[in-house]
C-alpha cells in the first residue's frame, strides 16, 4: 500500500519511494495538465510536488489515504501558482471527463452526456468547439469554492468523500457545490441556447 511505501520512505528507503513516484507520477501530471493547458508547466509543477513530498516525508502522518494527502500538497501547490500568476487564463474542461460523484450517482454521469446531442450534425466538429467555448465561458462564472469542487470532480473523477477531505470541507457540501455548479452550467448553456 502506499502509506506503506511512505512509511518506508521516512525511512530512507528511496526506491519505496520511487514505487510510489511511478504509481502516482501520471494522475499528478494529469491534475496539473488540465488546470494549466501547459504540458511543460505541468510538468514543472509535479515535479516540484514530488520534491515537496520527498522534502516534508518525515512529517507524515498516515492520517488518511496517501492519495488524499498528494492531492492536498498538489491543490495548495496549485493554487499558490495562480496566486502568483494570477493574471493567467484558466486551463479547459474535457467534455469526455465524468463528474466524480458516487457510483450509481446522477452526478456521475460523463459531462459529455450531459451536453452531447445524440445526433451529432455533420459539422460535429465545429459545434463541439463551440460548445467547448461556452462551457469555458460558464465555467469561469462559478465561485472559486464551486469551481474547486468541480475541477476535482470532473478533472479528476475524485469521489465525494475524498474531495472533502482534500478540501477539508464536509461531504454535504461538496455534493451542494457540484450541484450549484451543474445548475449554473446547465443555466449558462440554456441562456446561450445551447440547451443540454
Amino acid at each position: 500500500p502506499d502509506e506503506v511505501l511512505m512509511g518506508r520512505t521516512q525511512d530512507g528507503d528511496e526506491n519505496a519511494f520511487r514505487v510510489l513516484l511511478e504509481r502516482h507520477e501520471s494522475r499528478v501530471l494529469a491534475f496539473f495538465s488540465r488546470r494549466s493547458g501547459d504540458g511543460a508547466l505541468a510538468e514543472d509543477l509535479a515535479l516540484e510536488i514530488w520534491h515537496k513530498i520527498y522534502q516534508a516525508r518525515a512529517t507524515y502522518r498516515p492520517e488518511a489515504k496517501f492519495t488524499t494527502f498528494l492531492y492536498r500538497v498538489a491543490k495548495n501547490h496549485w493554487i499558490d501558482h495562480i496566486r502568483v500568476h494570477a493574471n493567467r487564463p484558466r486551463k479547459t474542461l474535457s467534455l469526455d471527463q465524468s463528474a466524480g460523484g458516487d457510483s450509481g450517482a446522477e452526478d456521475g454521469a460523463r459531462l459529455g452526456d450531459f451536453i452531447r446531442s445524440s445526433d451529432a450534425p455533420p459539422d460535429a466538429a465545429e459545434v463541439n468547439r463551440e460548445l467547448a467555448a461556452k462551457i469555458r465561458e460558464g465555467l469561469g462564472r462559478l465561485n472559486e469554492g464551486e469551481m474547486s469542487v468541480f475541477q476535482l470532480a470532473v478533472y479528476d473523477e475524485m469521489k465525494y468523500a475524498d474531495i472533502g477531505e482534500i478540501l477539508d470541507i464536509p461531504v454535504g457540501t461538496v455534493k451542494s457545490r457540484m450541484h450549484t455548479s451543474m445548475r449554473k452550467l446547465r443555466e449558462w448553456l440554456e441562456k446561450e441556447g445551447l440547451t443540454p
